[in-house]
C-alpha cells in the first residue's frame, strides 16, 4: 500500500495562511447581540463587531484602561464595596448608520460577514432592495490603529452618520446576587473634543486616564454633541466610500498633563494612518503571517475542534499584548462597563495562558508574569501579617493594582503562589531564558516555597500543614488536602531541579526542598462502586475526624472545588505517562474515570465547570478514548455564543445560570455587610432582572480545549518528548517542547510517520519512541546522526541550530509520496454536539 507525507524533510507542506481559511467564521445572518459579535483586536485595543437592524456597532475596549480603587487589601464580595472595585472600563462605542434597515434580516437578500483568522480581518457584504454595503475591518498593531473601509450604494440619496460615544455605566459584578442603586457612575469622567478633523473622547479616572480618537479619509468635520458624543455626518448621496481610523490609548498615570499627552499621541496616530493607510495594511498582513508561522495544528476528522484551537490562539494574539493581563471578557466586553467579577481570579485566569508555550507564543503570557512578579512585595507583607509566615502569600483573588482580596474562600487556599511559581518555571522550560530564570523565576519560586515551609510542621513522621487548609476555592477547611500535597511536591521538586541546574541554589538548599517533597503527608484513598465495579480513587483529603472526604461529599459552599481531583495531573504534572504501570498512575486513571463519567459528561455532585482542566488530564493520562470526547462535551456545555467564544457554566443543565435573576437591591450608602445573609435569596428589596445584558465570554473553557489539544499531540514534561500520546485519529503538528525544542510530527491513522526536531538552543533532546522496539534511524541533513537508546527513549545531543529527523529504519521519509495540505475557505456555519460556530441564513 502506498503511503504519503505532508512534510518535505524540513518543513510542512502547507501554507498556514491559505490553510486557515477553512476556519473562517461565517455569519449568513446578522448578530444583533453584542456577545455574538466577531472579535477584532491589535493586542491591546479592539472589540466585537455586530449590528443593529440599522447600523454597524463596535464597542471599544483597551486592556489597560481601569478605574482603580485605593491601595491595600480588599473584600471583593462586601456589599459596601459594590461598584467600588478595580473595574475595567470601556473606551467607547462606534456606530455607523444610514438610518435605514440595511441590516434588518427581513430585508436582507444577501448577507455574509466573516472573520478571517489568517489575516485578522472582518469582512461583510449586505444587500437589500435599497442598499448594498461592504466593509472590511482590521486592527493593526504598528501603528495601533483599527481601520474600517466602508463602501455603500443606495437606491436613493442617503445621509450617513458615524458616531463615537462613551457612556459609563455600573459594573454589576454580582448582578445575580446584589446590585447597588447607582445610576451615575463615572459619567462626569468623560469629555469630547474636535481637533484638526479628529474626534477625541477622553476619560479621567481614578489613577488612570484614556483617550479614544477617530478620523476619516474624506471631508467630513466631526461635531461634538455634548460631553459623550462626537459625530461625523456624510451628506446625502447615492454612494458613500470612506476609511475610518480609530485608536485608543491608556495610561496608569493621572493628571491633566498626562491626558493632554495622550490626546496628542492619539491624534498623531490617526493622522499618520490617514497618510499611510496602504502600508498599514501590508504591515498588518505581515504581522499575522509571522504569528501563524510559529506553530501549526491539524486534527484529521476534527475540523470543529481544530477551528476552536485557532480561534483561541487568534483571540489571544488579538487581546493579550497589553501591559495588564486579561480579566473576564477581556477586549470582548460589549455592554459598556458591565463585567461579572472585575478582579483577577487566579484559578480561572491562569488557564488562559497554559497552552501558549506549547503553541510557541510565550510573548502572549508576558503581561501575566509581569503582573504576578509585581505583586511580590504585597504578597510578602500579607504572608507575614495574615499568616505569620515567611515568603509570599497570594490569594486566589487580587486586583489590578496588585493587592490580595482576603475572603473566607481564599484566605486558607495556599496553593495559589505555588501554581503561579510553576508558571514561571514553565516559561523557562520552554524558552531556556537563563536571565529570566535567575532574575524572576527562581526568586518567585523561592518566595512561594518559603511560604509553605513556614506552614509545614513535622508530625507523625510527615510534613503537614498546620491548622489545615481549603482545597482551592472552598470554604471547607480540611485537615489535609490533595491540593496542598501536589502544590508543595511539584514546586519543591522543580525548584530543587532548576536551582541545581543553574547553580542558583546550594546543595543544602536543594536537598532541603527534596527532603520535604519526599516526606509529605500521604494522599488519601477511598473505594467507590463505579459502573458496577469496585475501584480505588484519590480523595480530596482528610477531615478533622480522621475520615477521608468522600467523592461529592458536602454541600456548597462547604464542599470541594471541582478540579481538586485533577490536581496531581494538571497543572502540577506529578502523574503522567512516565508513571504508566505504577500504582499511582492506575489510581489516577480510576479517579479520572469517575470524574469524567459523573461530572464532566454529566453534571454530578462536584458540579465540574469549564475551568476544570479535564481535557489536559485525559491527554496526560493517555486516555485517547476520552481526550476528544471530553473536548466535545466542553463544546456542548460551554460554547453558547455563535462566534465560538465560551461561557464557564454548563448552561445545558442550568448550572449557576438563570435566564432571570432576583438580586437584592442595595442602598447606595450601604453599611457593613451582614455576611451571614450575603447569599440569602429572599429577604431585602428584590428585583427581577434578565441575564442577557450581563452575558460575556470567559476564556477558561476554550483555553482548556486549546491546551488539551496540545497535550494530545505533544507532551514534554519531565524532560521526555512524546508525540501523539492521546490522539486516537490522525494529525499533524509543529509545536514547542520543553528544552526549547520545536517538534514536527505526523500521524496517519494508527501510524506515526516521523519526528522532526529543531534545536534552537542546543542540548540533549530525549524522545520516547512511538515505534516500540522497531529499529530507528536519526539523520541530520540526510546523513546518519548519533543517538543513544535506553528504555524506549532516544537521547540525541544537539548544538544550537541543529535539526534531527527520526524515522523507522524500515520506512525512511524518502519512501513516502509527497502530499500538500490544502484547503478552501469556509462558506457556512459549523455544528458540533448541538453547538454552532457561525450563523445560518434566516430565510
Amino acid at each position: 500500500m502506498y503511503k504519503t507525507t505532508r512534510f518535505d524533510g524540513e518543513r510542512l507542506r502547507v501554507d498556514p495562511g491559505e490553510y486557515l481559511r477553512r476556519h473562517d467564521t461565517v455569519y449568513l445572518s446578522p448578530a444583533y447581540e453584542g456577545y455574538n459579535g466577531l472579535p477584532l483586536g491589535n493586542g491591546s485595543f479592539g472589540g466585537m463587531l455586530f449590528h443593529s437592524p440599522r447600523s454597524l456597532e463596535l464597542p471599544l475596549n483597551h486592556t489597560d484602561l481601569y478605574d482603580y480603587v485605593g491601595d491595600g487589601r480588599f473584600s471583593c464580595w462586601a456589599r459596601e464595596a459594590e461598584e467600588k472595585h478595580t473595574a475595567p472600563q470601556a473606551c467607547g462605542r462606534l456606530s455607523i448608520t444610514d438610518f435605514m434597515p440595511s441590516f434588518d434580516w427581513m430585508y436582507l437578500k444577501k448577507f455574509e460577514q466573516r472573520l478571517n483568522l489568517a489575516q485578522g480581518t472582518v469582512e461583510c457584504e449586505a444587500e437589500t432592495a435599497f442598499s448594498k454595503i461592504f466593509y472590511k475591518a482590521y486592527a493593526a498593531a504598528e501603528p495601533a490603529v483599527l481601520t474600517i473601509h466602508y463602501r455603500a450604494e443606495y437606491a436613493q440619496e442617503t445621509e450617513l452618520e458615524i458616531e463615537l460615544e462613551r457612556w459609563s455605566s455600573p459594573s454589576f459584578f454580582h448582578h445575580y446576587e446584589q446590585i447597588v442603586a447607582v445610576h451615575d457612575k463615572n459619567l462626569d469622567t468623560t469629555a469630547s473634543f474636535v481637533e484638526n478633523e479628529t474626534a477625541l473622547i477622553t476619560q479621567k479616572l481614578r489613577r488612570c486616564c484614556g483617550v479614544t480618537a477617530a478620523a476619516l479619509d474624506v471631508d467630513a468635520l466631526p461635531v461634538c454633541r455634548g460631553a459623550h458624543r462626537v459625530v461625523f455626518t456624510l451628506p446625502k448621496s447615492k454612494k458613500h466610500e470612506f476609511t475610518l481610523y480609530l485608536t485608543a490609548l491608556a495610561s496608569d498615570r493621572d493628571g491633566e498633563g498626562e491626558l493632554d499627552r495622550l490626546k496628542k499621541e492619539a491624534a498623531a496616530v490617526v493622522a499618520g494612518a490617514r497618510r499611510d493607510g496602504e502600508r498599514i495594511w501590508e504591515r498588518h498582513l505581515e504581522r499575522w503571517s509571522a504569528f501563524w508561522s510559529k506553530s501549526f495544528v491539524r486534527l484529521d476528522g476534527e475540523d470543529y475542534l481544530e477551528n476552536l484551537y485557532y480561534l483561541h490562539l487568534y483571540q489571544m494574539g488579538s487581546s493579550s499584548l497589553g501591559k495588564l493581563p486579561l480579566t473576564f471578557a477581556g477586549l470582548w466586553a460589549w455592554n459598556r462597563d458591565v463585567r461579572n467579577w472585575g478582579h483577577f481570579y487566579h484559578w480561572n485566569h491562569q488557564q488562559t495562558y497554559w497552552g501558549l508555550y506549547a503553541a510557541n507564543h510565550p510573548e502572549l503570557a508576558e503581561n501575566y508574569l509581569d503582573y504576578r512578579f509585581g505583586m511580590l512585595p504585597n504578597a510578602r507583607k500579607d504572608a507575614e501579617e495574615i499568616h505569620g509566615a515567611r515568603g509570599a502569600y497570594f490569594s486566589d483573588i487580587s486586583n489590578l493594582n496588585g493587592y490580595n482580596a482576603i475572603e473566607p474562600d481564599s484566605v486558607r487556599n495556599y496553593t495559589v503562589g505555588a501554581q503561579i511559581a510553576l508558571d514561571f518555571a514553565r516559561r523557562y522550560r520552554y524558552t531556556m531564558d537563563r536571565e529570566f530564570l535567575a532574575r524572576r523565576a527562581l526568586p518567585f519560586m523561592k518566595a512561594s516555597a518559603d511560604f509553605y515551609l513556614s506552614l509545614l510542621e513535622m508530625r507523625d513522621g510527615a510534613y503537614r500543614v498546620r491548622g489545615g487548609s481549603t482545597a482551592y476555592e472552598s470554604y471547607w477547611n480540611l485537615k489535609e488536602s490533595i491540593t496542598d500535597h501536589v502544590a508543595v511536591k511539584a514546586l519543591f521538586l522543580e525548584l530543587a531541579s532548576l536551582g541545581s541546574e543553574c547553580g542558583e541554589l546550594s546543595r543544602e538548599e536543594a536537598g532541603r526542598y527534596r527532603e520535604v517533597a519526599e516526606n509529605l503527608f500521604p494522599l488519601r484513598l477511598e473505594e467507590v462502586t463505579h459502573n458496577g465495579e469496585q475501584m480505588k480513587i484519590f480523595t480530596v483529603g482528610s477531615k478533622w475526624d480522621g475520615g477521608a472526604v468522600a467523592y461529592g461529599e458536602g454541600d456548597y459552599p462547604m464542599s470541594p472545588f471541582p478540579a481538586c481531583l485533577t490536581a496531581p495531573v494538571y497543572p502540577a504534572g506529578l502523574i503522567g505517562l512516565a508513571d504508566e504501570g505504577s500504582e499511582a498512575f492506575e489510581l489516577m486513571r480510576n479517579t479520572a474515570r469517575v470524574l469524567f463519567d459523573r461530572d464532566v459528561y454529566l453534571l454530578g455532585r462536584l458540579g465540574c465547570s469549564g475551568h476544570c482542566p479535564s481535557p489536559e488530564t485525559a491527554a496526560r493520562l493517555g486516555m485517547a478514548g476520552d481526550a476528544v470526547a471530553v473536548m466535545r462535551a466542553f463544546v456542548a456545555k460551554y460554547q453558547i455564543f455563535s462566534n465560538g467564544l465560551f461561557h464557564f457554566a454548563d448552561v445545558s443543565q442550568n448550572q449557576q445560570w438563570s435566564r432571570v435573576n432576583k438580586p437584592c437591591v442595595l442602598p447606595p450608602d450601604i453599611g457593613a455587610t451582614d455576611w451571614e445573609e450575603l447569599h440569602e435569596k429572599t429577604r431585602g428589596i428584590r428585583t427581577e432582572i434578565g441575564s442577557d445584558p450581563f452575558l460575556h465570554c470567559y476564556f477558561e473553557a476554550l483555553a482548556n480545549i486549546f491546551a488539551g489539544i496540545n497535550e494530545t499531540l505533544l507532551q514534554s514534561h519531565g524532560g521526555v518528548i512524546r508525540v501523539f500520546p492521546a490522539l486516537a485519529g490522525g494529525g499533524l503538528f509543529r509545536l514547542a517542547a520543553e528544552g526549547g525544542f520545536i517538534v514536527t510530527s505526523e500521524k496517519s491513522g494508527d501510524e506515526i510517520r516521523f519526528i522532526y526536531i529543531d534545536s534552537p538552543h542546543g542540548g540533549v533532546c530525549r524522545v520516547a519512541s512511538p515505534w516500540g522496539d522497531a529499529p530507528l534511524r536519526v539523520t541530520a541533513d540526510g546523513a546518519d546522526a548519533d543517538f543513544e537508546m535506553e528504555g524506549g527513549v532516544l537521547s540525541i545531543s544537539t548544538a544550537p541550530g541543529d535539526r534531527r529527523l527520526i524515522c523507522p529504519a524500515e520506512f525512511p521519509l524518502e519512501l513516502y509520496y509527497p502530499k500538500n495540505l490544502e484547503s478552501v475557505p469556509n462558506r457556512a456555519p459549523k455544528e458540533l454536539s448541538g453547538a454552532v460556530l457561525g450563523r445560518k441564513r434566516i430565510y
